[in-house]
């Protein structure tokens, strides 16, 4: 255990909300602006941009990005569920429980933040693609 350290903001994490932790704010934070950034790519292309290609945008990165938070949402949830199963059967969790928990929750955020990052990455490559074909026409 001392090797992890307080990793994904120790017991607290595992105990409460999700969102007492500044890691898993970040990383909502990140989806947050992608999706922004997505809303803004729409309105500055929207000559280029046909309904078809809004949709795909909007569905493809938008609900994607969505569906990945809420889905991780989720697994914090079932991972809070089996904190306190733990704790209620055992008196108490043993470090090897809670350092698996940890780390599930670690994986989460960072999958998370890998691929919240990604979609911005992309966006910025579908803008500076868009202003390629806009200077073409």
């Amino acid at each position: 255990m001392s090797e992890i350290g307080n990793f994904l903001d120790g017991r607290k994490f595992l105990t409460g909300s999700p969102f007492r932790s500044g890691y898993f704010i970040t990383v909502s934070l990140i989806g947050l602006a992608s999706i922004g950034f997505m809303v803004f790519i729409i309105q500055q292309h929207r000559r280029v941009l046909t309904t078809n290609y809004v949709i795909v945008l909007c569905s493809m990165i938008g609900g994607q990005t969505i569906y990945q938070w809420l889905r991780s949402l989720r697994y914090f949830r079932r991972i809070r569920e089996l904190f306190s199963q733990a704790e209620i059967s055992h008196g108490g969790t043993s470090d090897s429980i809670e350092l698996a928990l940890r780390v599930a929750a670690g994986a989460i955020v960072d999958i998370l933040f890998y691929t919240s990052g990604m979609t911005l990455f992309s966006l910025f490559l579908i803008m500076w693609l868009l202003e390629r074909l806009e200077q073409l026409k």
